[in-house]
């Protein structure tokens, strides 16, 4: 299993019949991961929506927050164009 066990939060948000779900899990003293929800829609709050956000490094966390999805969505992006549009 991954750190994230991607194959099976796939798995989960066919299973639950979305396109796109945001997964809240939690990982157990075996090993094993426990979704807890899957949201059908994202939310990422802007860092002066969070409080306390100076003492979190709140806006350092959402750039790189922000970074890693720009990341991601380019790559999904190029693996649909090399298939075709096909899943």
């Amino acid at each position: 299993a991954g750190i994230v066990d991607g194959d099976l939060m796939v798995k989960a948000i066919e299973i639950l019949g979305l396109e796109f779900g945001a997964i809240d899990f939690a990982r157990g003293p075996d090993g094993r991961a426990t979704l807890w929800e899957a949201n059908p829609y994202f939310y990422i709050p802007t860092p002066e929506g969070l409080g306390l956000w100076e003492q979190r490094r709140t806006i350092e966390k959402h750039a790189i927050i922000r970074s890693q999805f720009i990341t991601y969505f380019r790559w999904l992006l190029r693996d649909l164009r090399r298939r075709g549009g096909r899943s």
